[in-house]
């Protein structure tokens, strides 16, 4: 995970930093290829579900690296929702984001 500064570059958009938060999580993908309407009005063709056992803040203008068996990036993007599974006493036992 790479943490977004608090500040933003001539468009607006939030600049990256440079802390880096390593994890490793459970990667589902979406293979039906379902189209996904998001709340900022995209429309989301695929989707991975990542299931962290770590419980990290996190926010939506954070990006989620993910790579593979070899060490090489595959993928780079912001989550599109961000939630947390709980056990039957209350306590968070996981993050669950949606990219």
């Amino acid at each position: 995970i790479k943490k977004s500064s608090n500040s933003f570059d001539d468009w607006g958009l939030p600049v990256d930093s440079n802390d880096e938060i390593y994890v490793k999580c459970k990667i589902t993908f979406n293979t039906k290829n379902e189209k996904i309407s998001v709340s900022n009005g995209e429309l989301v063709v695929y989707t991975a579900k990542i299931i962290i056992q770590d419980v990290i803040p996190i926010s939506y203008t954070d990006s989620i690296l993910w790579f593979d068996a070899f060490g090489s990036l595959l993928l780079e993007k912001h989550p599109l929702e961000i939630g947390y599974k709980y056990d039957l006493s209350g306590n968070i036992v996981a993050l669950k984001v949606v990219v």
